[in-house]
């Protein structure tokens, strides 16, 4: 109307006398509509620390994805529990690891030293699931004891977090140390830092490509490397830097 798009946003609903109709909320003053999404998650957050094996979702709550829906718990050294969640899941990451209805865990080690120069071992592991069967599939209780491992991702994780230690003992955990005459930031060092570390996602993922065979997940992998890629370009215009990765 006037020149205005009205964008409207319908679900299928059944009034308590039966009759199916459409429930829409409408914008009539929308210069554009937002892009459509493919369906609606359960979004929960819980930092629950105990060492149980399930968890039990909470009230439901939804939002927008545009890809699966799922949950995730990840652990750091020492079986520690990590957050629980539910939510928007990768199309790449479920395509490649996981599977329709089903739940995965993986488990990496990595050995690297530390800013101290000690030794030391990091634990990685952690469950995800995926669906994408209907609205809100993933509201459901979590039981890890229903998961199998996944050695393909696990071996991924390894290869890239070996590949990062190689580069710097100290940036698994420690994120880079700073020598104690470093007064300022520099390019190069930037550049020697970061353009390595990409180099290992490049290596560990890159692979996975050719295995994939959805248009949509090889688009996810070649727009998740680009953006590692587009972070580094970030400190060009900040400091004046001329660092070029792909």
């Amino acid at each position: 109307v006037d020149g205005n798009s009205v964008c409207a946003k319908c679900t299928c609903t059944t009034s308590t006398n039966g009759i199916n109709y459409a429930a829409c909320d409408e914008d009539y003053d929308a210069d554009t509509c937002p892009p459509q999404v493919a369906r609606q998650c359960h979004a929960e957050w819980n930092s629950d620390f105990s060492e149980s094996t399930t968890y039990p979702v909470g009230e439901l709550s939804s939002s927008d994805c545009s890809g699966p829906c799922g949950w995730d718990i990840y652990y750091s050294d020492e079986d520690t529990l990590g957050d629980v969640s539910w939510g928007c899941q990768s199309d790449l990451f479920c395509e490649a690891f996981v599977g329709e209805n089903t739940c995965v865990y993986y488990e990496a080690q990595v050995q690297f030293t530390d800013c101290e120069g000690v030794q030391r071992t990091e634990i990685f592991k952690g469950y995800q699931s995926c669906c994408s069967t209907g609205e809100n599939c993933n509201h459901a209780d979590i039981d890890t004891t229903a998961c199998t491992m996944n050695t393909v991702y696990g071996d991924i994780v390894t290869e890239l977090y070996t590949c990062i230690a190689a580069t710097s003992d100290h940036r698994i955990v420690d994120f880079g140390c700073e020598p104690d005459n470093v007064d300022e930031i520099t390019c190069t060092g930037i550049e020697d830092y970061f353009v390595p570390v990409l180099g290992c996602y490049c290596q560990a993922y890159g692979a996975l490509y050719n295995d994939l065979t959805s248009a949509d997940a090889k688009a996810a992998l070649k727009e998740g490397l680009s953006d590692l890629g587009e972070e580094l370009s970030k400190w060009n215009d900040v400091f004046g830097c001329s660092i070029v990765a792909s």
